[in-house]
């Protein structure tokens, strides 16, 4: 078993080009702190012309099995939660242990972890990191200046749904009276929930209640290549639901697709046999006035 530290760390004043450097950074010490020797820990700077993070890279690609990785903060896994999430999938899916040090107490191990110090491999239950992916969701995350960006919480999650469902308008979903962010900052956090088990559960619920799959997809862009899952079968079994959850999964891998319910791939479907006019018409006939007043953020309005 291999146990190897890693970090990141965002500073444009250190040097590539110096081994040593990496020993004048805080990440550094808090991985020598759990008795980490230095050929057993692995830094990346990141400038503002190196932005990849080739060492946690060749990590990934050489740990194995029972191995484990020990990082200070789960932040230090990629640039976004998207990223974050990918490469902490990546980690259970090979099953690499991860050990995350509790940010507020030093040496001590985040919720989040899968291992914790004693090494024992410990591969918990897709239940069980289903749950940790969706507290890493719902986590505040803090841009370098420590200013909390907008985050997946109960009230996003509602107006998230509000939005696919047609009965708000788009401004409204990104500056309501619960929250105010950009139009591209709204998108990408719906992109991130949609990627999470969470997003999955929430459909299956919005399924029963209110029988989205016969609703266009509003938000994102149909998949390349999607043409090709769908024609694999009859538009009545599609329309219908009639085709098993797992030859949905099937197609979806042998043409490059990312995995997607029934609920979804019903959706997406209609978007691609009708286009702009399937949401146009749902635009018109599913828009709720009253509540789009309501949700409205008033001027002077935090």
């Amino acid at each position: 078993m291999r146990i190897i530290g890693y970090a990141c760390v965002k500073n444009n004043k250190l040097s590539l080009r110096r081994d040593d450097e990496y020993k004048k950074t805080k990440a550094y010490k808090q991985l020598r702190n759990v008795n980490l020797q230095d050929e057993n820990i692995a830094i990346d700077i990141l400038t503002v012309n190196h932005q990849e993070r080739t060492l946690l890279n060749k990590i990934l690609e050489d740990l194995l099995e029972n191995d484990v990785i020990i990082v200070p903060d789960v932040n230090v896994l990629g640039n976004n939660k998207k990223e974050i999430l990918a490469c902490y999938t990546k980690l259970h899916e090979k099953k690499i242990g991860i050990l995350i040090l509790d940010e507020n107490k030093n040496s001590m191990v985040s919720d989040l972890s899968t291992v914790d110090f004693s090494f024992v491999p410990h591969f918990i239950s897709n239940e069980e990191f289903d749950n940790k992916c969706n507290l890493i969701i719902k986590r505040k995350h803090r841009s370098n200046r420590g200013r909390p960006q907008n985050e997946i919480n109960d009230k996003f999650i509602e107006i998230y749904w509000l939005y696919e469902r047609f009965l708000i308008e788009e401004p409204v979903a990104y500056d309501n009276i619960y929250f105010h962010m950009s139009k591209g900052g709204f998108h990408k956090l719906a992109e991130i929930y949609e990627s999470s088990p969470a997003y999955f559960a929430d459909e299956e619920q919005m399924e029963k209640q209110y029988k989205i799959s016969d609703i266009v997809k509003r938000r994102g862009a149909i998949p390349e290549n999607f043409d090709k899952v769908y024609n694999c079968f009859s538009e009545d079994s599609i329309l219908s639901m009639e085709i098993g959850q797992d030859n949905i999964l099937s197609a979806c891998d042998e043409y490059g697709v990312r995995r997607m319910s029934s609920i979804s791939f019903k959706r997406y479907y209609i978007k691609a046999l009708w286009g702009r006019k399937a949401s146009a018409r749902e635009t018109i006939h599913r828009k709720d006035a009253e509540l789009n007043d309501k949700l409205k953020r008033k001027e002077g309005q935090a």
